[in-house]
C-alpha cells in the first residue's frame, strides 16, 4: 500500500470485504431453483495467508467475516502472482464442480514491489493460468494511485475490471456498494449455459458459485 494511515486503508478493505460476503445470499435463479454461494479468503503481502478456505453461504458468513475482522496489516511487499496462483488453487481443490463457476476477485492497487522479481512467475502468468483453467478474476482498486495497467492485466476482460473500487479513498461509498453489486450480478448472469433440451422446454442446472478474495494489505 502507497497511502497513510497503512491501517485505516487495510479497515477500509476489510469493510468492503465484510461487506462483499453479506452480499452473498442465495437467491432464485431460474426453474425453482436456487442459487448458492460458496466463499473463502486469503491476505497477502510477502506471503499468502489464508483467511478461511471455500466455505458454504449461508452457514459459513459469520465466522469467515470474523476472521477478516481479525487479519493485521504486514507492511512488506507484494506478490499478486502468488497470491492468484494459490487462489487457483482453493478454487480447483474445494470449488464447484463447473469449471465455469469459479470467480477471484482481488482487492489491490496494483503495485509490484520495486527492486523484486516476482517469485510465483509473475502477474500474466498467473492471469494466463487463471484464463486457461476457466477462472474469472475481478481486480478491485484499493487507492487512487492505482496501477491501472496491471489491475488490467488481473482482469479477464473488460468486464471484469471496470470502475471496481474497494475503498472511499479512490471513490464514494455509492461507487464501493455498485462495484459489490455489479460485480455479484456479472456472477451468475455469465455462468455455465446448461445442455441443449427438446424444442420449447427450459433446460435447468442447479449453479454453485465459488468465489475466493485475495486482498493486498502489504
Amino acid at each position: 500500500l502507497r497511502v497513510k494511515p497503512f491501517e485505516a486503508l487495510v479497515q477500509q478493505v476489510k469493510d468492503f470485504t465484510n461487506q462483499f460476503i453479506d452480499k452473498l445470499t442465495d437467491r432464485y435463479y431460474r426453474c425453482d431453483r436456487s442459487l448458492v454461494w460458496n466463499a473463502g479468503a486469503l491476505h497477502y503481502s510477502d506471503e499468502v495467508v489464508l483467511i478461511q478456505g471455500l466455505t458454504r453461504m449461508p452457514n459459513g458468513r459469520d465466522e469467515l467475516k470474523r476472521r477478516v475482522s481479525d487479519v493485521k496489516y504486514i507492511g512488506k511487499g507484494t506478490y499478486t502472482d502468488c497470491a492468484i496462483k494459490r487462489g487457483i488453487e482453493e478454487l480447483l481443490i474445494r470449488g464447484s464442480h463447473q469449471k465455469e463457476n469459479k470467480y477471484l476477485i482481488v482487492v489491490t492497487d496494483g503495485h509490484p514491489l520495486e527492486g523484486y522479481k516476482e517469485p510465483c512467475g509473475g502477474l500474466e502468468d498467473a492471469a494466463n493460468e487463471a484464463k486457461h483453467l476457466g477462472i474469472k478474476v475481478f481486480s478491485v482498486a484499493i487507492s487512487p494511485n492505482h496501477l491501472e495497467s496491471r489491475l488490467r492485466v488481473i482482469a479477464t476482460d473488460h468486464t471484469y475490471r471496470q470502475n471496481f473500487t474497494a475503498t472511499s479513498l479512490s471513490s464514494s461509498q455509492l461507487n464501493i456498494d455498485n462495484t459489490i453489486d455489479t460485480i455479484t450480478d456479472i456472477i451468475p448472469a455469465r455462468g455455465p449455459p446448461g445442455p441443449l433440451g427438446d424444442p420449447g422446454y427450459e433446460v435447468c442446472y442447479h449453479p454453485a458459485f465459488s468465489v475466493k478474495l485475495c486482498w493486498n494489505k502489504s
